[in-house]
């Protein structure tokens, strides 16, 4: 494990973002810590496994609620499962001295020596054969440890890397286990070197839904309605040159917005049936009627009734019932609603769903549908070399209460060890840090109404427009230090619709934050304010808030209109150059002293993505106004977005960034 990401005890209690979990070994067959000598002679002894969490962490703050995530006040450990451990021979230097960083850790080319170490509970009620490579709870005793026994390990063991991921919560009656927890899939955990291991994001979209096609269906029977003109087949649009335009040019194709589109075009064409020109009157009244009667390929009718006043009433079954998000598109498959996009086609005269993958219609640089990812579950990992001695320390496990007064008893000078056939005990020496990021977002309105581009005022109030969701891209899978740099891996974009309860855009300081796992992106430039044409190194990291727009009217944004009770997109990105100097956050790490106690060492380099593991990135968005309002989103890499953000970026708890839309 690298030192560089590890936060101080001080700057863990600032951000409330890094759990460290130390894991110690100590060589057992039996609960009184006695080597089993029937297996000296074949090179491989059994062990002891110690994992302690020091009582001053403050654990991580992510979309989930605070229980799940360990923000308590006082920490409720929420468990971690899946652990992998795997031995390696790699021997490590440099310990001890003031080089936070060295080169000596186990790399991508390391063999292991042996397999992935089994862990078996000292639970009275569970069997010593019984595998159980997790922990649910912890023992109060100072270093909170949970002790496992008759881990076996080859002679020569020296280091480890450790994998390990939160326990998951169930699913709610409102979000799945995957929406709560965010989704991470390991490859490569056995493989014989770590090359091999990579860690991917899961893609939201499984399937097409058929909601979709009913949705572009409908709007195709609407553009293309005609009606009988003393025998010939005549377009209810002919008198409405103007408003057929403007119906052709709808893009995004969720059930929120294709029926709001609807509803507003029902509405104008009543009032020109009364009040249009002849040609309007005669094209409104011949398309409304058109629109009541319209069905889908198998006579179900898409619009159930109509009322007295002119409101209709969908056939949710086909088109989504828009007051709940398991049953509309494309909310039911997990997407942001900006995610759905039609286009019509005048060639084809029919609107198609498009999914990003056709470079021809893709000229909106729409992002494909299967580039959309979870965020990562709550990951630890540890690389690192291990302590040892020839008689037990299990005593040291009960009585001491930091780890590096663990770590004292197996040496004064805390010299690195290897596993040999007369070890008794050893420690792995690093504590465990978070394997991804945070990314802990507020939002905040400059005044209290946003003039939209048209000019119109659109006046906040409590609950007008409230934040539903995050998107972040330029997600790659991760590599074995859970680094992007997988060759060939493509860009993703996290979304994160778990937005926390009465967050809203309002003109006063923000009192909720909106709080994501991320992974850790590509390094940039440190000098360069304006990267240069080309260069994607220092590519910034794009991002979007959506919101819905509860304020009872439209607005237009920067795409077209934004209809009320529709979401839409506030666009920025991130860079790390926006910031340069001693103003740039440095990297903090704890070094153990002689004296059994922490020393808190700033280094000189500073930090150069903008989402770094085991770090928090903080963003205040500032609302000036509503011109720039996407409602279908674009794809986050590409690189003339109209971005409604401006940056003032430091380095505080992490990183920082203030942005204001314009």
């Amino acid at each position: 494990m690298s030192l560089k990401g590890r936060l101080s005890n001080r700057m863990m209690r600032e951000v409330g973002g890094s759990l460290c979990v130390a894991l110690l070994f100590a060589g057992c067959s039996t609960l009184d810590d006695e080597p089993d000598p029937s297996i000296q002679d074949i090179g491989v002894v059994r062990t002891a496994l110690n994992i302690s969490i020091p009582t001053s962490y403050n654990g991580p703050v992510t979309k989930m609620t605070d229980a799940i995530t360990q923000a308590q006040t006082t920490p409720v450990f929420r468990g971690i499962n899946e652990i992998t451990l795997i031995p390696f021979d790699v021997a490590f230097n440099n310990k001890g001295t003031d080089t936070p960083f060295d080169d000596d850790r186990i790399k991508k080319t390391s063999t292991r020596i042996g397999v992935n170490v089994d862990l078996r509970s000292n639970n009275s009620n569970s069997p010593l054969t019984s595998v159980n490579n997790s922990i649910t709870t912890l023992n109060n005793n100072g270093n909170n440890s949970q002790l496992y026994v008759d881990v076996e390990l080859h002679t020569g063991t020296r280091s480890f890397l450790f994998y390990g991921k939160a326990t998951d919560e169930n699913a709610t009656a409102t979000a799945t286990a995957k929406q709560i927890n965010g989704v991470l899939n390991a490859a490569g955990l056995s493989a014989d070197t770590p090359g091999d291991i990579q860690f991917s994001l899961e893609s939201i979209y499984v399937s097409a839904d058929d909601m979709a096609d009913n949705l572009a269906d409908f709007l195709t029977q609407i553009g293309t309605a005609t009606y009988d003109a003393g025998g010939v087949a005549t377009s209810c649009w002919e008198g409405l040159t103007e408003l057929y335009t403007k119906f052709k040019q709808i893009q995004t194709g969720s059930s929120a917005n294709v029926q709001a589109a609807v509803q507003d075009l029902y509405e104008t064409l009543v009032s020109l049936a009364n009040v249009g020109t002849a040609a309007e009157q005669l094209s409104a009244g011949k398309l409304k009627a058109a629109i009541d009667g319209l069905e889908n390929a198998d006579g179900t009718k898409y619009i159930s009734s109509v009322s007295s006043e002119n409101v209709l009433t969908f056939n949710t079954t086909l088109l989504g019932d828009v007051t709940d998000a398991k049953q509309c598109y494309p909310s039911n498959i997990g997407l942001p609603d900006g995610a759905a996009v039609v286009k019509w086609y005048d060639a084809d005269q029919k609107f198609k769903v498009e999914t990003g993958d056709n470079s021809g219609a893709n000229v909106n640089n729409y992002a494909k549908i299967a580039d959309y990812v979870y965020p990562p579950s709550l990951y630890y990992r540890a690389n690192s070399d291990i302590l040892t001695s020839p008689v037990s320390k299990k005593t040291a496990y009960e009585e001491k209460t930091t780890w590096p007064l663990v770590l004292k008893e197996y040496s004064s000078t805390f010299a690195a060890g290897v596993v040999e056939s007369s070890t008794s005990s050893f420690a792995i020496r690093d504590q465990i840090e978070y394997a991804v990021g945070r990314f802990d977002v507020q939002v905040k309105a400059l005044t209290t109404s946003l003039e939209d581009s048209k000019g119109k005022s659109v006046v906040l109030n409590a609950t007008s427009i409230p934040v539903t969701g995050i998107l972040i891209g330029g997600q790659k899978t991760v590599d074995f230090e859970f680094k992007p740099t997988i060759a060939g891996a493509d860009d993703q974009t996290i979304y994160d619709n778990q937005a926390p309860e009465g967050m809203y855009l309002l003109n006063a300081t923000p009192d909720k934050t909106f709080r994501t796992l991320v992974l850790e992106t590509k390094e940039q430039s440190e000098d360069v304010i304006t990267p240069p044409s080309g260069d994607p190194s220092d590519e910034p990291v794009r991002f979007a808030i959506e919101f819905r727009n509860n304020t009872g009217s439209d607005f237009t944004g920067l795409d077209g209109i934004v209809p009320d009770g529709c979401k839409f997109y506030l666009i920025g990105e991130l860079r790390v150059s926006t910031v340069k100097g001693d103003d740039r956050r440095k990297y903090v790490y704890n070094r153990i002293k002689e004296d059994g106690t922490y020393e808190l060492v700033t280094t000189t380099t500073p930090i150069t993505q903008v989402f770094l593991q085991d770090y928090v990135t903080e963003l205040l968005a500032s609302v000036k106004s509503l011109k720039k309002a996407y409602n279908v989103i674009p794809d986050l890499r590409t690189p003339k977005l109209e971005l409604g953000l401006s940056i003032d970026m430091n380095w505080q708890s992490g990183n920082k960034f203030t942005h204001v839309i314009e």
